[in-house]
Order: C-alpha cells, then structure tokens, then sequence
C-alpha cells in the first residue's frame, strides 16, 4: 500500500499507469460505497444473530468513519 500526500489528481493519473495499482477515491468511488453498502448488510446479520432488533422504539445509532473527508 502506497500513501500519498493531498495531490490525488497525480496520485489518480499514477494509478492509471500502473495495472497492479487500484485508486480509491474517497470523494467520488463506487467500490468505497459499495463497501459501505456491504458493512450494513454485515450489521444487519450480525444485530439478528445476536438477538438484537432495531426499529422505531429500539433505534440504532451508528457512526461508520469514513475517508479522511469524513463523507
């Protein structure tokens, strides 16, 4: 795994170049939200297998950091 600084406009473009290289993109990234789609379904199992239910009188609050934008 490579960090970059704050040029991601270079750090995409290098990404470009290189087949073994996959930019995330914090700000506009499908496979990001996807994988935050992902986790809420693996929420949701986990909740039920632990015998937990949410809803209007059991709500659930949850805070998913997310990039260094904070989304």
């Amino acid at each position: 795994m490579v960090t970059h600084g704050a040029n991601y406009t270079a750090d995409r473009e290098a990404s470009a170049d290189d087949p073994r290289a996959h930019f995330i993109d914090d700000e506009n990234s499908p496979d990001l939200f996807l994988g935050y789609a992902a986790a809420a379904l693996r929420l949701r199992d986990q909740l039920a297998d632990a015998g937990l239910s949410v809803g209007p009188d059991s709500p659930l609050f949850l805070y998913l950091p997310c990039g260094v934008g904070g989304g």
